[in-house]
């Protein structure tokens, strides 16, 4: 059987084949990266068919407990509750944070005040310990897929929290504080159970949010900011566009809380934060000190008591 010879002539032609494919296959995927991923999150979110509850903990000011909700879709969110003890239906203020921080963030309000918590973990299922540019890259795809199940999973909260009898369903509130601030605004927009959503100490440009975050480590201005916009683009980032979320969210109001001193918001992100507070329906609000910590208690405790106030407010 002969062999197949390819003359040194044509091997300019085959590479450049090859490299035009190749690229055309980059275009696709990179489209398919910037397309927005509303109709995704809606049919991600589906509607709860199975219900897994730990006993739960009570003490005389409170209960709290760790439920696991499965979708129709095969979305699995981990949600810890905690709520009052109390007579009738409280509200609610449904909580996503800090990745390492998760369904535990309602255990750092101390005082509930009259109103009942939910926080999720991030629906992420890769490996949390990444350690240079191959683990980055073999890890991608479940980040990708965390960020695009977040608004679906806090959704799917929504629905479990409001079928429940001591929850007051006209009083829900979605809370996104640090990174979880563009997966709240998506979600709040999105789900008609919610009456307000509170973005705090959190960036409105996710590029440059991303940008600012690389500074300790890129010097070059251009690769950095090349480097941030190539990081939106892979995580999805134009689904998760806050000011267009923001807007979609009217007439329901929407609350910023930006921190005086906050070493992890960029000082370009003034420029969003001052066209998006002209709307009508968005409030601003400045807290003293640095950018939230589940040990920075001064601005914990600042935040709590904004939230509080405003809820029981409204319910007076």
């Amino acid at each position: 059987m002969g062999r197949i010879v390819l003359s040194r002539r044509r091997w300019p032609s085959i590479l450049l084949r090859g490299f035009v494919v190749l690229a055309g296959l980059l275009a696709l995927y990179f489209l398919h990266l910037a397309k927005p991923r509303t109709d995704y999150f809606v049919d991600r979110t589906g509607s709860v068919v199975a219900v897994e509850a730990e006993p739960e903990e009570q003490t005389a000011e409170w209960i709290a407990q760790d439920v696991s909700l499965t979708s129709d879709s095969g979305l699995l969110v981990n949600m810890r509750t905690r709520r009052p003890v109390a007579d009738g239906q409280v509200p609610v203020a449904i909580l996503i944070g800090g990745e390492r921080t998760g369904r535990r963030a309602v255990d750092l309000v101390e005082d509930l005040a009259g109103i009942a918590y939910a926080a999720i973990d991030y629906p992420f299922d890769g490996d949390r310990d990444i350690r240079g540019v191959i683990d980055g890259l073999t890890t991608l795809p479940a980040i990708q897929r965390a960020f695009l199940d977040a608004p679906p999973a806090l959704m799917l909260a929504s629905e479990w929290l409001v079928s429940q009898p001591w929850v007051d369903s006209e009083r829900i509130e979605m809370v996104g504080v640090s990174l979880g601030v563009p997966f709240a605004a998506a979600a709040g927009a999105m789900d008609p159970n919610v009456q307000r959503v509170w973005l705090i100490h959190g960036g409105l440009d996710n590029v440059s949010w991303l940008d600012h975050a690389l500074k300790p480590r890129i010097e070059s201005d251009f690769f950095r900011k090349a480097l941030a916009r190539l990081g939106n683009l892979l995580i999805y980032g134009h689904s998760f566009h806050t000011p267009t979320w923001i807007e979609r969210t009217s007439p329901r109001p929407v609350v910023l809380i930006a921190a005086r001193e906050d070493e992890r918001v960029p000082e370009d992100d003034a420029h969003p934060l001052q066209a998006i507070t002209a709307l009508d329906h968005v409030e601003l609000k400045w807290t003293e000190g640095r950018h939230i910590g589940p040990r920075r208690m001064h601005e914990l405790q600042q935040l709590i008591a904004i939230v509080q106030t405003a809820i029981n407010k409204t319910g007076d």
